[in-house]
Protein backbone atom coordinates (compact mmCIF):
# COMPACT_ATOMS: atom_id res chain seq x y z
CA UNK A 1 0.00 0.00 0.00
CA UNK A 2 1.11 3.61 -0.49
CA UNK A 3 1.10 4.90 2.91
CA UNK A 4 2.73 1.91 4.01
CA UNK A 5 5.73 2.26 2.12
CA UNK A 6 5.87 6.33 2.43
CA UNK A 7 5.51 5.44 6.27
CA UNK A 8 8.30 2.65 5.86
CA UNK A 9 10.83 4.83 3.79
CA UNK A 10 10.08 7.91 6.07
CA UNK A 11 11.32 6.01 9.45
CA UNK A 12 14.61 4.88 7.64
CA UNK A 13 15.00 8.40 7.03
CA UNK A 14 14.71 9.36 10.10
CA UNK A 15 16.47 6.88 11.41
CA UNK A 16 19.68 8.02 9.00
CA UNK A 17 19.20 11.48 9.66
CA UNK A 18 19.19 10.57 13.68
CA UNK A 19 22.80 8.61 12.98
CA UNK A 20 24.45 11.10 11.06
CA UNK A 21 23.31 13.25 13.83
CA UNK A 22 25.01 11.35 16.70
CA UNK A 23 28.03 11.31 14.56
CA UNK A 24 28.58 14.36 13.70
CA UNK A 25 28.19 15.79 17.24
CA UNK A 26 30.43 12.53 18.42
CA UNK A 27 33.08 14.35 15.51
CA UNK A 28 32.69 18.00 17.05
CA UNK A 29 33.26 16.47 20.72
CA UNK A 30 36.64 14.73 19.32
CA UNK A 31 37.63 17.42 17.70
CA UNK A 32 37.47 19.55 20.84
CA UNK A 33 38.71 17.19 22.52
CA UNK A 34 41.54 16.93 20.48
CA UNK A 35 42.13 20.68 20.34
CA UNK A 36 42.50 20.77 24.23
CA UNK A 37 45.00 17.75 23.74
CA UNK A 38 47.74 19.26 21.05
CA UNK A 39 46.96 22.64 23.05
CA UNK A 40 48.25 20.26 26.39
CA UNK A 41 50.74 18.13 24.83
CA UNK A 42 52.36 20.04 21.60
CA UNK A 43 51.89 23.42 23.13
CA UNK A 44 50.77 24.51 19.23
CA UNK A 45 47.98 27.35 20.22
CA UNK A 46 47.14 27.69 16.09
CA UNK A 47 46.09 24.50 15.51
CA UNK A 48 44.52 24.09 18.93
CA UNK A 49 42.38 26.75 18.11
CA UNK A 50 41.42 25.65 14.72
CA UNK A 51 40.71 22.19 15.70
CA UNK A 52 38.50 23.83 18.60
CA UNK A 53 36.79 26.08 16.64
CA UNK A 54 35.86 23.75 14.00
CA UNK A 55 34.62 21.39 16.52
CA UNK A 56 32.70 24.19 18.81
CA UNK A 57 30.85 25.14 14.73
CA UNK A 58 29.98 21.50 14.20
CA UNK A 59 27.88 21.57 17.80
CA UNK A 60 26.58 24.63 17.67
CA UNK A 61 25.37 24.26 13.60
CA UNK A 62 23.59 20.79 14.31
CA UNK A 63 22.02 22.40 17.09
CA UNK A 64 21.24 25.67 15.26
CA UNK A 65 20.14 23.49 12.24
CA UNK A 66 17.77 20.76 14.15
CA UNK A 67 17.94 18.30 11.27
CA UNK A 68 15.71 16.08 13.28
CA UNK A 69 12.88 18.42 13.45
CA UNK A 70 13.13 19.45 10.39
CA UNK A 71 13.04 15.81 8.43
CA UNK A 72 9.88 15.40 11.35
CA UNK A 73 7.77 18.03 9.70
CA UNK A 74 8.46 17.25 6.02
CA UNK A 75 7.38 13.55 7.15
CA UNK A 76 4.24 15.02 8.02
CA UNK A 77 3.47 17.01 5.67
CA UNK A 78 3.91 14.02 2.80
CA UNK A 79 1.80 11.45 5.40
CA UNK A 80 -0.37 14.67 5.35
CA UNK A 81 -0.77 14.77 1.82
CA UNK A 82 -1.11 11.18 0.78
CA UNK A 83 -3.92 10.22 3.54
CA UNK A 84 -5.95 13.36 1.89
CA UNK A 85 -4.94 11.78 -1.72
CA UNK A 86 -6.44 8.31 -0.72
CA UNK A 87 -9.27 10.13 0.88
CA UNK A 88 -10.15 11.47 -2.22
CA UNK A 89 -9.72 8.54 -4.32
CA UNK A 90 -12.00 6.86 -1.94
CA UNK A 91 -14.68 8.77 -1.86
CA UNK A 92 -14.41 9.45 -5.84
CA UNK A 93 -14.74 5.67 -6.21
CA UNK A 94 -17.92 5.55 -3.92
CA UNK A 95 -19.47 8.45 -6.16
CA UNK A 96 -18.74 6.61 -9.25
CA UNK A 97 -20.33 3.52 -7.91
CA UNK A 98 -23.16 5.07 -6.49
CA UNK A 99 -23.86 7.25 -10.05
CA UNK A 100 -23.55 3.86 -11.52
CA UNK A 101 -25.96 2.02 -9.80
CA UNK A 102 -28.39 5.35 -10.24
CA UNK A 103 -28.09 4.72 -13.97
CA UNK A 104 -29.24 1.70 -13.95
CA UNK A 105 -32.12 1.92 -11.94
CA UNK A 106 -35.36 3.00 -13.24
CA UNK A 107 -35.97 6.32 -12.11
CA UNK A 108 -39.03 7.72 -13.93
CA UNK A 109 -41.22 7.24 -11.25
CA UNK A 110 -39.57 6.60 -8.20
CA UNK A 111 -41.86 4.46 -5.70
CA UNK A 112 -41.21 3.31 -1.71
CA UNK A 113 -39.70 0.45 -3.49
CA UNK A 114 -36.64 2.06 -6.03
CA UNK A 115 -36.22 4.13 -2.68
CA UNK A 116 -35.17 1.98 -0.69
CA UNK A 117 -33.25 -0.13 -3.20
CA UNK A 118 -31.31 2.95 -3.50
CA UNK A 119 -30.92 3.59 0.51
CA UNK A 120 -29.52 -0.11 0.69
CA UNK A 121 -27.12 0.04 -2.01
CA UNK A 122 -25.91 3.41 -0.88
CA UNK A 123 -25.61 1.83 2.56
CA UNK A 124 -23.82 -1.24 0.85
CA UNK A 125 -21.33 0.53 -0.76
CA UNK A 126 -20.51 2.87 2.34
CA UNK A 127 -19.11 -0.78 3.66
CA UNK A 128 -17.57 -1.82 0.37
CA UNK A 129 -15.52 1.44 0.88
CA UNK A 130 -15.06 0.58 4.45
CA UNK A 131 -13.51 -3.00 3.44
CA UNK A 132 -11.67 -1.88 0.64
CA UNK A 133 -9.91 0.14 3.03
CA UNK A 134 -9.38 -2.21 5.35
CA UNK A 135 -7.84 -4.58 3.40
CA UNK A 136 -4.06 -5.00 3.35
CA UNK A 137 -2.73 -5.75 -0.11
CA UNK A 138 -0.91 -9.43 -0.86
Amino acid sequence: MVLRDTIDTAASSYKVARILSIVLFAVGIILIGLAIAVGVFRDDQILSLIFGGVGTVNIVALLLYKPLERIQTGVDTLIKSQISCLSFMAQYDSIARTLYTIGELPLKETNREEQMKLAEYLKDSSSQLISDLKQAPS
